[in-house]
């Protein structure tokens, strides 16, 4: 039985209450329940966070028959990462509910696809995997990459793992990706013995980076409303 966590903080250091900020006229949060609620998979549904406020808007918005939630007993520090508050979120509801598999679903990242968490909820089922992860190919190679060292006059060098030689063509460079929030599935016990989503054997589950679009800023804000509002106009 697989259970859904969405982690929900009530602070945000750059943008205040993001998770309940409106988007395309609509808390943020939202979108993430009814993709949830929609996928039609999920043993239960949990809203883990430390913030009144985040469960009365999502109770105000007739959510209160779909989710359950997971009070936090102390305002999340903003340096406690993700992973480690589902531990906790874990260890604080594994009496109450029966699960053997979690997924993990960030509200920062509204625009995923319901297909995209029935597809991963089979395959991670299917193949038995421990950890199945969301992930976006890089827009350029890895192999193309610099880094700047202010220390030295703003030099640029080529990392040793890299190549040196820019004229490599794309097409020669292999893919490269990296994991976005929007969705996690680990198998319970070992996600609480490695204390990471990252463990051996993990594997990727490619997604449009549209649909991984991680919101942390204003701008990404405005970036999300447009790609929401194109998708409403297409549908």
């Amino acid at each position: 039985m697989m259970i859904c966590i969405i982690p929900a903080r009530g602070g945000s250091t750059r943008v205040p209450k993001k998770n309940i900020k409106p988007l395309a006229g609509r808390p943020l949060i939202l979108y993430t329940i009814d993709q949830a609620i929609d996928s039609n998979v999920f043993d239960t549904i949990i809203i883990d966070t430390d913030s009144n406020e985040i469960i009365e808007t999502v109770e105000k918005n007739r959510y209160g028959h779909c989710v359950c939630y997971h009070k936090r007993n102390e305002i999340t520090n903003s340096y406690k990462s993700v992973q480690e508050s589902v531990i906790d979120c874990i260890n604080d509801i594994s009496t109450l509910y029966q699960f053997d598999s979690i997924c993990v679903m960030m509200p920062v990242c509204p625009i995923r696809s319901v297909l995209d968490i029935q597809n991963m909820y089979y395959e991670f089922h299917k193949n038995n995997y421990k950890s199945l992860l969301t992930c976006t190919k890089y827009e350029k190679p890895l192999e193309w990459s610099m880094t700047i060292d202010y220390q030295i006059n703003n030099l640029i060098y080529f990392p040793d793992i890299h190549c040196t030689d820019l004229t490599c063509r794309s097409q020669d460079c292999k893919c490269a990706v990296y994991p976005v929030g929007s969705i996690w599935m680990i198998d319970k016990q070992t996600f609480l013995d490695y204390k990471t989503v990252y463990v051996p054997g993990f594997r990727a589950y490619l997604i449009n980076k549209m649909y991984g679009l991680d919101i942390d800023t204003i701008e990404d804000f405005d970036i999300a409303e447009l790609i929401i509002r194109g998708l409403d106009h297409v549908e």
